[in-house]
């Protein structure tokens, strides 16, 4: 039973940075994450490359409190933009906690290539 180690090829990888669809596989993985994706959202899921979150004190507004996400994609046949920001802006100090109520959402303005906007109906005349 003591066969000799055999190294697995990983040539292949050489030139890949990261986790190969690392990001793919953890929201489709997430029942919280995925119960927030549409079905229509789910071509772009796969270019998605990379999230930034962070819980901060808003600088505007008198607003107490924000949260901010920020999602990376790969080039894609949907919109132009390199990344997508969502700032949620809070009336109390603690943004996250359950009873807080967002005050004002701003997010980035999405530059959708021609016919690819994903938050538009398509369609079909009869």
């Amino acid at each position: 039973m003591n066969e000799e180690h055999k190294p697995v090829d990983v040539d292949h990888l050489k030139e890949v940075n990261g986790v190969p669809d690392f990001w793919n596989k953890a929201i489709f993985r997430n029942e919280i994450i995925l119960t927030l994706v549409r079905e229509h959202d789910m071509p772009l899921m796969h270019h998605i490359t990379g999230l930034e979150v962070s819980k901060g004190n808003a600088k505007t507004e008198n607003s107490k409190s924000s949260a901010t996400a920020i999602v990376h994609f790969s080039e894609n046949e949907f919109f132009t933009n390199p990344s997508l920001t969502l700032t949620v802006f809070f009336e109390d100090a603690d943004a996250l906690s359950d009873e807080s109520e967002p005050k004002r959402i701003e997010g980035t303005e999405i530059n959708w290539k021609d016919g690819k906007c994903l938050t538009k109906e398509k369609k079909i005349k009869k």
